[in-house]
């Protein structure tokens, strides 16, 4: 029997902050492996289990985040390259055993944090985070990435004198915050009310 694609092209991969497991691992196994080849990164994969057809939606951007953003040519040329990878090890693992779509999109702009380099790579960020069990009363949280360290990552959060610490462990989603920029307008800020009234 022939070696599958995972097997014969080991790369260590980051784990996820919360493991896939079964056909979902099997197929991050596949295509995260491709996609580090061309400098892309598997940010998230859903698998969509319907009666007919399964969909696989994957959510990929630069491995160097500062290189800007991942094009449309790109995308599609990751989607074209994981279809026919895909395609043979459906054949040679049955990993979906019925026709299924193949998704390849952006994170966009409130990128998701799902792996610990992703923290790492967001800190001074505003982030939210919202977590498995209640820390500190809280379910959700957003704030300030002041840290991001081996276990755990730290929050400044509004109100709070005492940043928040919360384990890698306890998050089940977290993603930055977008903040749109206002622009300043030529020649800087106009002061606004009865003193900055012209004559």
């Amino acid at each position: 029997m022939s070696e599958s694609y995972q097997e014969t092209n080991r790369i260590e991969l980051e784990p996820f902050l919360q493991p896939l497991s079964g056909k979902a691992e099997a197929v991050r196994a596949v295509v995260e492996p491709a996609l580090r080849v061309h400098g892309l990164e598997l940010v998230q994969l859903f698998l969509v289990r319907a009666q007919h057809r399964d969909a696989v939606r994957l959510f990929v951007e630069k491995k160097v985040r500062n290189s800007g953003g991942v094009s449309m040519e790109e995308l599609e040329r990751a989607s074209r390259l994981l279809s026919d990878l895909l395609d043979v090890e459906d054949q040679q693992q049955g990993l979906f055993g019925k026709p299924y779509d193949l998704e390849v999109g952006s994170p966009g702009l409130d990128r998701p944090l799902t792996k610990k380099s992703h923290f790492l790579g967001a800190v001074g960020e505003r982030v939210k985070v919202r977590v498995l069990r209640p820390i500190d009363g809280m379910r959700a949280c957003t704030g300030t990435l002041v840290e991001a360290g081996d276990d755990a990552c730290t929050l400044r959060l509004e109100g709070h004198d005492t940043p928040l610490a919360l384990p890698y462990a306890d998050i089940a989603a977290a993603n930055v915050v977008f903040q749109f920029e206002t622009p300043t307008p030529p020649g800087g800020a106009k002061p606004r009310g009865k003193k900055g009234k012209q004559r």
